[in-house]
């Protein structure tokens, strides 16, 4: 299945709630943060709510912590097109899924035609290992016209920059305490 709904796996691997730990609030609202950062559920511990905690009437030192999760839209597909003067027939088009296999994975995909051919691919794997380590990959094939008005010393008014970027990009993060993670990139780019 290509778009389950969010595994208890991709969960249980971001919070550190676990079964059988005492509660601290501190520690649950990071829980939320980190979910929260993959942007794939609407999560939420709501004190008001009677059953989303719950103190257990034979042994008040037990709570129990409900998590209500609304899991948003996840997948985008967008197109489009026209007639250029410069260029003639033009389109693009996008298609992306966040929740992967419902693993959290996001896959990405931009191709732009018409007078240039611009290719945009990323992948982010999220649980690369137990200790919260993330994966980020992009390839890329990108054109850039830019005209720039200004003060050239050189040629002494309007500058043309005509840029084409070719490469791919490799990062690994892993978080080194609460909320702050560390990041190295390595990035290959004519």
């Amino acid at each position: 299945m290509l778009f389950p709904r969010t595994s208890t796996r991709v969960f249980r691997s971001y919070m550190k709630t676990r079964p059988g730990t005492f509660y601290n609030s501190n520690v649950v609202q990071d829980d939320l943060r980190e979910v929260n950062r993959l942007d794939i559920v609407d999560f939420s511990l709501n004190f008001d709510n009677p059953e989303s905690v719950h103190v257990d009437a034979d042994d008040p030192t037990k709570l129990d912590l409900t998590f209500e999760v609304v899991e948003k839209q996840t997948g985008k597909v967008s197109a489009g097109g026209g007639i250029s003067s410069r260029y003639g027939l033009v389109g693009s088009a996008e298609v992306s899924q966040s929740n992967l296999w419902g693993l959290a994975h996001r896959a990405a995909a931009h191709v732009e035609v018409g007078g240039r051919f611009d290719v945009d691919l990323s992948y982010f794997y999220p649980l690369l290992d137990g200790a919260g380590t993330e994966l980020t990959t992009r390839l890329y094939n990108t054109q850039e016209e830019r005209f720039v008005n200004g003060i050239n010393l050189f040629s002494g008014g309007r500058a043309n920059l005509n840029q084409l970027r070719r490469g791919f990009s490799l990062a690994l993060s892993r978080p080194v305490w609460t909320a702050v993670r560390a990041e190295t990139t390595y990035h290959f780019e004519n």
